[in-house]
């Protein structure tokens, strides 16, 4: 019998279904101690805006259902106007990939979920902020990571109509492929994988735009915009 050791394993064929981002995350957050990466977001945007913006953020979101919720960013202006004047605790500014350098003493011994969202894409040294975190997990942490999805059916019809735009400051694309060798690097490994969808439907005539391609990603979540991450310490 011929051997095709290029097949990946089975979890990594077929993700587990296609689903809104936020909801999906803040279930693994509910009731639970959770470090957020990345926290503030919004990076394209203006301080203002991401002042105006703070309920509609993940952080927000998050902060409503978490037992104890801690962040870390590299925007400090946000982070001194979130904690001034908004009061916001548990906000620390620093780089995620020097993550050894940020002192941040809790009361517990690890974090029951790191959120790692929407920031691999941004970082020049991934594998230094996958180090990095070591010190805040156990065997037991969720790590949960999103990124823009590089073979998502959105970006490839983009790509063809010469229309595709990367974000300002994103420096990688991944796929699950590239997310699992870089994860098994580090010492992870993948418990398993979803893709998502983040558009906010406002409208009627946003939401009847969608229903073609959600029911066709509902099908084939393969093809999702985005890929969201469960992984833990491999500790095998």
């Amino acid at each position: 019998m011929q051997r095709f050791d290029f097949i990946m394993p089975t979890i990594l064929q077929f993700p587990n279904g296609f689903h809104k981002r936020d909801p999906l995350i803040i279930s693994y957050c509910t009731g639970r101690t959770v470090m957020h990466l990345g926290c503030i977001g919004e990076t394209d945007g203006s301080l203002n805006d991401k002042i105006k913006k703070r309920e509609k953020l993940l952080h927000f979101k998050v902060s409503n259902i978490a037992k104890e919720l801690y962040g870390v960013d590299l925007d400090q202006d946000v982070i001194l106007r979130y904690q001034n004047e908004l009061n916001v605790p548990n906000l620390f500014v620093g780089n995620v990939e020097q993550l050894d350098k940020i002192e941040i003493k809790t009361p517990f011994k690890a974090f029951d979920v790191i959120l790692f969202c929407d920031l691999l894409e941004h970082l020049s040294n991934p594998g230094a902020a996958l180090n990095g975190l070591k010190r805040f997990i156990n065997e037991n942490s969720i790590i949960l990571i999103s990124v823009p999805h590089a073979f998502g059916v959105l970006n490839f019809i983009r790509y063809t109509l010469d229309i595709f735009q990367e974000g300002n400051q994103h420096v990688a694309m991944y796929n699950i492929a590239g997310l699992q060798n870089l994860l098994e690097r580090h010492g992870y490994r993948i418990v398993n994988y979803f893709t998502c969808y983040e558009k906010r439907l406002n409208t009627v005539a946003q939401k009847i735009i969608f229903y073609i391609p959600y029911i066709f990603l509902k099908m084939f979540p393969k093809f999702g915009g985005s890929i969201l991450i469960e992984a833990k310490l491999n500790t095998q």
